[in-house]
């Protein structure tokens, strides 16, 4: 219905026009994305799942990015997505509450090669809007979706991408109001599933169900087109009694939530949540000359709610010390530095382990909790030393990232397995026509 919320959000998103701002600031998105995505080809979890599916995918119409390999539109959204996540290396929006770029541009480029004539404007546009409706769903679900368990890039993000996906193909608000309520019915991951191999298929099970919902409204499926208003429907069931639906509503247009609060690049390959009490670690290091033998102990402390996403305590292996402070400050005491290597399958090594008994966390109830006030977010790092003497930093926003950090970061990620990784950072920065969106695509497979 034209009045219901859910058709006034997707006219909304179909008529936006990112300015020429925004679609600069999505270019870094784009080459970060690619850059984690073809870190991860060799990782043994995206390599499962990639031969769980690609024996059973279709054959054309779509590529596997660094594999010169046609696969389905389907298959292609799902692999990409497991790829561009697998690592935990891509961004993160705080809005979200989760990882954006990865479900919308693995959707993006999933259904592109299928659509004649695509700008590379167009392409970053409708990746722009995608965050942009993702970033707006997750303000209005609020924080008890994700405090009850929900992995907001597996439930937001189906809607997201299918945004992205409809303002590319340029549909009727009725038929995206149709595919946001089939990418709704998809809308599943669960944070029981940090740290463990699953966790990057979410991204890929939220791209692929954006393909889906798009496919089958273009075929004439009919479902609930009220998707956000219904009584059962997307809110009211996955926010329960916390959502403010006509939130996703104000103010389109007049700020873009990839410029403001904007995208939050990862300088370490681990949980988003570790970045602020790394950031407090780091100023006390650079700040104090002090050994790991010297300390008695380190306290963490967060606000209610703020090691949310941070669900291991002890952890065994690598991948499960992404998500575990315990690991990620002992790795910084052990190795001055964190990098890929330190977070793979494998047994954690000693040097490491030992040294993790030092370190503890414990919550402020004091402060006020992520849902009352998110702005206060924080992170206090106290160093107490054997001799009696402390130190302790409080961290409330992260360091920017540069865009030469960003250009780093991804030549360090590709330098072994794409070999035209400088034509591509050149013609992400600057592609505007048709023909650079299909240099690219070329470039990637």
């Amino acid at each position: 219905m034209p009045s219901s919320l859910t058709y006034r959000f997707s006219e909304l998103a179909l008529t936006a026009h990112p300015p020429e701002s925004v679609i600069e600031l999505s270019r870094s998105g784009l080459i970060d994305c690619l850059g984690c995505a073809f870190a991860g080809i060799d990782n043994p979890a995206y390599q499962k799942v990639r031969a769980a599916f690609l024996p059973l995918a279709g054959q054309k119409g779509s590529f596997l990015l660094g594999q010169d390999i046609e696969v389905d539109p389907a298959t292609a959204a799902l692999l990409n997505g497991t790829l561009s996540h697998v690592l935990d290396f891509d961004d993160i929006h705080s809005d979200v509450r989760g990882h954006p770029s990865i479900v919308v541009l693995s959707a993006l480029f999933a259904y592109v090669p299928n659509i004649p004539n695509v700008t590379a404007i167009q392409f970053l546009a409708a990746y722009c809007v995608g965050v942009e409706a993702m970033a707006r769903l997750g303000r209005a679900m609020r924080h008890k979706h994700y405090e009850t368990g929900f992995h907001a890039t597996a439930t937001l993000g189906p809607l997201g991408a299918t945004v992205a996906l409809g303002y590319l193909l340029n549909v009727t608000p009725g038929l995206l109001s149709n595919a946001l309520g089939i990418a709704a019915t998809q809308a599943a991951g669960l944070r029981a599933q940090f740290s463990t191999e699953v966790k990057p298929i979410h991204a890929g099970f939220a791209a692929r169900s954006a393909i889906s919902a798009i496919l089958l409204t273009l075929a004439g499926v009919e479902g609930n087109r009220d998707i956000l208003d219904s009584q059962f429907g997307f809110f009211k069931t996955l926010g329960m009694d916390d959502a403010l639906p006509a939130a996703c509503l104000n103010g389109w247009g007049k700020e873009w939530a990839i410029e403001n609060p904007g995208l939050i690049f990862k300088l370490y390959p681990c949980c988003g949540a570790s970045y602020l009490p790394i950031s407090s670690f780091l100023e006390l290091r650079k700040n104090n000359n002090f050994s790991w033998d010297e300390i008695e102990k380190i306290i963490v402390t967060f606000p209610p709610g703020g090691d949310a996403a941070l669900t291991v305590t002890k952890p065994e292996t690598g991948r499960q010390g992404q998500f575990s402070i315990e690991y990620i400050l002992a790795a910084f005491l052990v190795k001055k530095n964190v990098d890929l290597s330190l977070f793979k399958d494998g047994t954690i090594a000693p040097d490491i382990s030992s040294v993790m008994s030092l370190i503890s966390r414990e919550t402020d109830f004091q402060a006020p909790t992520l849902q009352e006030a998110p702005e206060k977010r924080f992170a206090k790092v106290t160093v107490i030393f054997k001799n009696s003497t402390s130190i302790s930093h409080v961290s409330r926003s992260l360091p920017d990232v540069s865009k030469q950090d960003i250009k780093n970061k991804f030549f360090q990620n590709t330098h072994s397995i794409l070999a035209k990784n400088a034509d591509v950072w050149n013609d992400i920065y600057s592609m505007r026509s048709s023909e650079d969106l299909c240099l690219l695509l070329k470039l990637l497979k």
